[in-house]
């Protein structure tokens, strides 16, 4: 797939993508990316450097459950709602660097905005779906051993 670069600058604004991708540069190291992925985004211009992208990333993963050690499927419904700022910035001011994206806006790529996006909301345990930790078993087992709980609470 060749890669579109925009420059943000000069694009006409706001710019709207929905697409089902059937490839991103995704690491295995989180999980191996099922595609197709759904992503419906938007980007408007604030200021003349700053601007903003809301929307959303639907893509399912498979991922080894960390408690039973077999294949999991790991669905993420990542909403995005982060500014997106020139990289160039973070050197001419003296700021607090924020939990903006940073990119050079005049070579934006959106795979990588989506891919760091994927990473930043990847969970770092994975369960296999429906599966109750300890904690919630013991609470179970505790309800279910007091029977009369109910009458002795009508009492009180």
């Amino acid at each position: 797939m060749k890669k579109k670069l925009i420059n943000l600058y000069e694009t006409n604004l706001p710019l709207n993508f929905e697409i089902e991708s059937i490839e991103m540069p995704i690491d295995d190291s989180i999980g191996k990316p099922l595609f197709p992925m759904r992503i419906s985004i938007e980007i408007k211009k604030l200021s003349s450097e700053l601007f903003l992208c809301k929307g959303k990333i639907e893509v399912s993963f498979i991922d080894t459950c960390q408690a039973c050690l077999n294949e999991t499927v790991l669905k993420l419904d990542i909403n995005i709602d982060t500014s997106i700022k020139d990289e160039l910035s973070i050197n001419k001011s003296e700021e607090v660097i924020d939990e903006s994206h940073y990119q050079d806006l005049k070579f934006f790529d959106l795979d990588k905005l989506i891919v760091e996006e994927i990473y930043l909301n990847y969970p770092s345990v994975t369960y296999c779906p429906g599966r109750v930790n300890d904690e919630d078993k013991n609470l179970k087992l505790e309800q279910k051993v007091q029977p009369f709980k109910k009458i002795r609470d009508l009492l009180d």
